[in-house]
């Protein structure tokens, strides 16, 4: 099981309560908020980030930087932004940049 952190209060309600003010668009888009929890509940199952790599629709992408994954659902697009901790058994989200297929981004 990874543990999760969430550098933002924002990002923390987003992915457990299911409401945040700064993401009012998306948390109406069921698929796209089922998407968000479905990448949550691989977390839970899975030992090391790298076994991302299994989950081919999350498009993980590892920099030297940051680590990515895609999620997908209700014609949204979202990249979220996080950091691999204790050698891949934890991570920390920072940011989830949306894109509704239309060129225009939501940075938080």
């Amino acid at each position: 099981m990874i543990k999760i952190r969430y550098q933002s209060i924002e990002i923390d309600n987003l992915f457990n309560r299911g409401n945040s003010a700064a993401f009012k668009t998306v948390i109406s888009k069921k698929l796209f908020m089922k998407a968000i929890y479905s990448f949550k509940s691989i977390l839970h199952i899975i030992n090391n980030v790298i076994e991302l790599k299994k989950y081919h629709f999350l498009h993980y992408q590892k920099t030297q930087s940051f680590s990515t994954v895609t999620v997908e659902g209700s014609g949204i697009m979202g990249n979220l932004l996080f950091l691999e901790e204790e050698h891949g058994e934890g991570i920390t989200i920072y940011n989830l940049i949306i894109d509704k297929n239309n060129g225009k981004e939501r940075n938080i």
